[in-house]
């Protein structure tokens, strides 16, 4: 599916349809973005969804990872460390054991490329 197709798609779900699915098509157009190198697209998107999952800590566990994931694409490491981080916290609370997994690696990858090895 293309870029519009799938922003169109995410705009109609936002507008009214569930949070899970919501988040969903948030994810899958955020991914479609990056691997065209549209950063700005994914970010914006992501950013947009944040303030509507606030209160749910998996959904918004799982656009803060995604979020992360954009910035660390975009080589923005201090923004996404601090995604990461948030995400992580998140995971941790809700005892989500793939969750934590999943943004532990990327922790780690992320203090690699910046050189802090004792991190």
């Amino acid at each position: 599916m293309n870029l519009e197709k799938l922003e169109k798609s995410f705009e109609k779900t936002y507008a009214n349809g569930d949070m899970q699915e919501m988040v969903e098509k948030a994810v899958v157009y955020a991914e479609a973005c990056q691997q065209q190198r549209k950063y700005n697209s994914a970010i914006s998107c992501l950013k947009k969804l944040l303030p509507r999952v606030d209160k749910d800590k998996r959904h918004k566990a799982t656009v803060l990872t995604a979020l992360g994931t954009a910035y660390w694409e975009k080589a923005q490491l201090k923004k996404a460390l601090s995604n990461f981080e948030e995400a992580l916290q998140l995971f941790q609370e809700l005892d989500d054991k793939a969750g934590k997994a999943a943004v532990l690696s990327i922790l780690g990858i992320t203090y690699w490329r910046k050189c802090e090895w004792d991190r």
